[in-house]
């Protein structure tokens, strides 16, 4: 990447094109849909929220949708199967990572986003998994990811798809793998509530890092903790498997925090987390505020979804591809805030938050590739009507 004092919007969609080039083999047969004109369809698609036929549409002299989809199935996609694609999409998002991720221990989230589907599986029935119901259906496409916030740098490092028969411990235990095949190691794992299994915890209270994640309040005695507690307590706590009988005893924190008005509500609120690994050092309200930090994840799945192409697709592969591209242009953008427009100084760099803001990445990449592809700008009525409107 060049290093200068500006950053315009043709350097946007070069970084781009040299991303997609640098980590994709994409074999065309095409002179008219070559991989320069698939890969500006795509990050089209992305930043305008559209399908490719939709950007397809959009353009002068563009390819079909249906061409630009048989180049990238037959160039790419179909040579591979789903667990190969996911490894060199992984290393689309390790592409240009900010300085000092790699070769360090960080504090990581682990989550699941899932991707409502009103439609059937394409080959496995593996491919959709079910889960409660949200936008008019209980059937979603699942991924995992593992973001990292370093210094104000926010970058998801890792994502894999989570099929129908897997469990979260697989599922984390693929993360990990993943951290380590990027060389990141980790001081603290921060979880989401549906982590809270006794297979998981046993797992992670066995690790040399910290591990938090809250504990739904199932049992009695936690709803009685969570209803009536007046102060903050450190507490031994077993969790049985209702299923499998296997049993885990943990450190558990419970926290009482005085809401004083906040979010408009009055009194104590409880949380319980589980600690697990390295025991917890702090007191309860820094414990409560480290947690928060993961909320950081949740910010980055909506942000992926502002940036994701839209498909109707059953194809697991391409709707991978898509939320990949997704947190890759996350990841391109926050590397070009640091790298071009942060101020060196001492310690760490300074950047003015409002200079590069997403939607202007969004609308710099746009506007380069429509200066090259020629975005239609006007449109003609037609001469005559179509013979099945004419009167006979």
């Amino acid at each position: 990447m060049n290093h200068t004092d500006s950053l315009e919007y043709r350097q946007v969609r070069d970084e781009y094109l040299r991303m997609m080039n640098e980590q994709i083999e994409l074999a065309t047969s095409s002179t008219k849909c070559d991989a320069e004109v698939v890969w500006d369809i795509l990050g089209l698609a992305s930043v305008t929220r559209r399908s490719i036929h939709a950007s397809c549409d959009s353009l002068e002299d563009a390819p079909t949708g249906e061409a630009v989809l048989y180049q990238l199935r037959t160039g790419w996609l179909e040579q591979f199967d789903l667990d190969e694609l996911e490894g060199q999409l992984n290393g689309l998002l390790a592409h240009n990572l900010p300085d000092r991720i790699r070769g360090r221990s960080h504090q990581v989230a682990f989550d699941l986003t899932f991707i409502p589907y009103h439609g059937e599986a394409k080959d496995n029935v593996d491919e959709v998994r079910r889960s409660q119901a949200k936008s008019g259906t209980t059937h979603f496409h699942v991924y995992a990811s593992a973001y990292i916030i370093r210094h104000n740098k926010r970058v998801t490092v890792a994502v894999t798809y989570v099929r129908a028969g897997q469990t979260l411990l697989e599922v984390l235990l693929c993360l990990l793998e993943r951290l380590e095949a990027l060389d990141i190691g980790l001081k603290r794992l921060l979880l989401d509530r549906q982590f809270a299994a006794v297979e998981i915890m046993a797992y992670l209270d066995r690790q040399p890092w910290q591990s938090i994640l809250p504990v739904p309040a199932r049992s009695n005695e936690l709803k009685a903790l969570r209803h009536s507690a007046r102060r903050s307590q450190v507490l031994s706590y077993t969790m049985r498997s209702p299923t499998s009988g296997q049993a885990v005893t943990f450190t558990l924190h419970l926290v009482c925090r005085y809401t004083r008005g906040r979010r408009g509500k009055r009194g104590i609120e409880r949380y319980l987390f589980a600690v697990l690994g390295r025991p917890w050092r702090g007191n309860p309200g820094d414990l409560a505020n480290t947690y928060r930090t993961r909320f950081g994840i949740e910010t980055g799945y909506r942000l992926m979804n502002s940036v994701r192409a839209r498909t109707s697709s059953r194809d697991p592969k391409l709707r991978l591809l898509f939320v990949a591209l997704a947190f890759a242009l996350l990841n391109l953008w926050v590397t070009l805030q640091w790298t071009v427009l942060a101020i060196p100084r001492q310690g760490s760099r300074w950047l003015h938050p409002a200079l590069f803001r997403l939607h202007r990445f969004c609308d710099f990449l746009r506007d380069a590739i429509a200066e090259v592809r020629h975005l239609i700008r006007s449109v003609s009525r037609p001469v005559q009507l179509p013979c099945h409107f004419s009167k006979y």
